[in-house]
């Protein structure tokens, strides 16, 4: 598979996160773990498909401040707004399998915020690879 496709397929899957994050912004039921886990990793999809796009590697991680740094080395537009994204790192794992410790360690999810923001990401990510996004 191509850059392109490689990249494109990875936005698809990021708007299948972002569908889940939107059903669920106000559904207090779902606890900010799960909600939390969705938006880490749309925002994880989105910065490796901008990657991908280009043809950079990138290590197997789920460090967005990482995968970050790596997009702007790349000479690659990524826009200072999103840096608050890069704080949902630990909602790909650690989080998701130790509420407990989630509770303790952090506060909770601002989800409309996080959810405009990656939305934006998203948005910015398609453009940059020419992705069409289903409207479906």
């Amino acid at each position: 598979m191509r850059g392109r496709e490689q990249a494109h397929l990875l936005l698809r899957m990021a708007q299948q996160d972002l569908y889940i994050m939107e059903a669920h912004v106000a559904d207090m039921k779902l606890i900010d773990e799960m909600w939390g886990f969705h938006a880490q990793q749309a925002v994880e999809k989105m910065l490796k498909a901008m990657l991908t796009d280009r043809g950079v590697e990138y290590p197997f991680t789920h460090r967005l401040a990482l995968l970050a740094d790596l997009v702007r080395e790349s000479r690659l537009d990524l826009p200072e707004r999103f840096e608050p994204l890069c704080s949902l790192t630990p909602y790909a794992a650690e989080f998701r399998y130790s509420p407990m410790v989630a509770t303790a360690a952090a506060p909770p999810l601002d989800r409309a915020v996080i959810l405009a923001l990656t939305r934006g990401l998203f948005s910015h990510a398609a453009a940059m690879t020419g992705f069409a996004p289903d409207r479906g």
